[in-house]
């Protein structure tokens, strides 16, 4: 889009605050996709990944947390939905725990969203191989890892279209 979107202004705070305050969850902080962590008032704990590669869409941002050493599951939101549910990191923890899949994905309007996601190290490492054989679409480690819907509808109602919607502007944050 030319710009980032984590600092666009909702209610007098940045999309970025705005994100980790509302997703604070027992995943901890979730880690924040966006096109450029410099000048971003980060809070202490939280994670804002830089994408090193604005454009070439969320598969190659997801892999820059695949090389990141991590045993945890990682939650990662992107810059560009300030309206997720805030039991978002809940909802996707009790998906995992109860599926044991490597990731969890939302199903929104009948389609698999590519953010946000929760990965577990096996999805991170499927990812990181997918980029590393010149993959591109966001959905090319799906394959390899087990996959847990979350439907968005059924557990946020009328509100889903609203919280998973994709802001590219200041006056998408209007309407």
């Amino acid at each position: 889009m030319g710009f980032d979107k984590a600092t666009l202004q909702v209610a007098g705070e940045s999309v970025l605050a705005r994100l980790i305050a509302r997703l604070d969850s027992p995943l901890g902080r979730p880690w924040i996709l966006c096109r450029s962590a410099q000048n971003l008032e980060i809070p202490v704990g939280s994670v804002a990944m830089h994408d090193v590669s604005p454009g070439d869409g969320p598969l190659v941002a997801l892999s820059q947390i695949a090389i990141q050493p991590s045993s945890a599951p990682v939650l990662v939101v992107p810059c560009d939905m300030p309206d997720l549910p805030f039991d978002l990191g809940s909802v996707f923890a009790a998906a995992q725990a109860s599926s044991a899949a490597d990731a969890v994905l939302v199903r929104n309007q009948g389609r698999r969203e590519p953010l946000p996601v929760l990965l577990m190290p096996s999805a991170l490492r499927a990812i990181a191989e997918a980029v590393r054989l010149n993959a591109r679409r966001a959905d090319a480690w799906h394959g390899a890892v087990a996959i847990h819907d979350v439907d968005a509808e059924a557990i946020w109602g009328e509100q889903a279209m609203r919280s998973f919607r994709n802001v590219n502007s200041q006056s998408h944050l209007t309407t």
